[in-house]
């Protein structure tokens, strides 16, 4: 099940107004998902964690969900398990796999025919391996 949260502008009075807890938060650029992730650490913080990513280093998110969890990995791989899912259902489309965006046969997340969830499901993938070493 998606995140139930409202798209908030990447301002900072809204990122920094963010709760202190553990959770699971998306990055988008307009209506494109660009990220999924997750608190990880030993004091996991939705806020320092968009903190870092919206404010500290450059992004090109304009917006972010974020939802608290208790159980913020296992909720991630929920999350990027559905994108996995509606991945594969566009694929099922042929007519919109033969559109063309115009980049070298990579498609942008978002599009028709795109695999985001994919790249995205391999990041975590590889975070998870980062975080076990």
């Amino acid at each position: 099940m998606a995140i139930h949260s409202p798209k908030w502008l990447v301002l900072a009075a809204l990122v920094v107004a963010t709760p202190e807890t553990p959770g699971v938060y998306e990055l988008w650029d307009d209506d494109e998902l660009m990220y999924v992730g997750a608190t990880r650490g030993e004091r996991p913080s939705l806020r320092r964690e968009l903190v870092e990513r919206l404010l500290e280093h450059e992004s090109r998110a304009t917006h972010f969900s974020w939802e608290i969890s208790y159980h913020p990995l296992a909720r991630e791989r929920e999350l990027l398990a559905e994108l996995s899912t509606l991945g594969e259902a566009r694929e099922a489309r042929p007519q919109e796999m033969q559109r063309d965006s115009g980049d070298q046969g990579e498609r942008r997340a978002g599009e028709p025919g795109a695999r985001p969830a994919k790249r995205l499901a391999d990041g975590a993938a590889q975070r998870e391996r980062a975080a076990e070493a």
